[in-house]
């Protein structure tokens, strides 16, 4: 799950929160803060993908997406969705 958020400074961060099963139990846990430069999709998608693989996660182990419902991240035709099926 991530949602985009400005500071009172107006810079622009990027909340990221994994849910999955660990020993049968769902876990929910915040894995940190992407700072973004730019807003754009192609943007976001390179910085969480590289936040990802930083992590140690596999991109490819991916299974849902949750977001606030924003054009730039949900878009099927550019989106940060759109980028993470290609």
């Amino acid at each position: 799950m991530i949602d985009e958020t400005n500071s009172i400074t107006d810079e622009k961060h990027l909340a990221v929160v994994s849910r999955h099963i660990s020993h049968n139990v769902p876990v929910t846990r915040y894995l940190g803060m992407i700072n973004l430069d730019e807003l754009t999709a192609e943007a976001i998608a390179f910085d969480l993908k590289s936040f990802i693989i930083a992590k140690g996660l596999k991109v490819e182990n991916l299974l849902h997406f949750g977001s606030d419902g924003a054009a730039t991240l949900i878009g099927t035709k550019t989106g940060v969705v759109k980028r993470f099926e290609d």
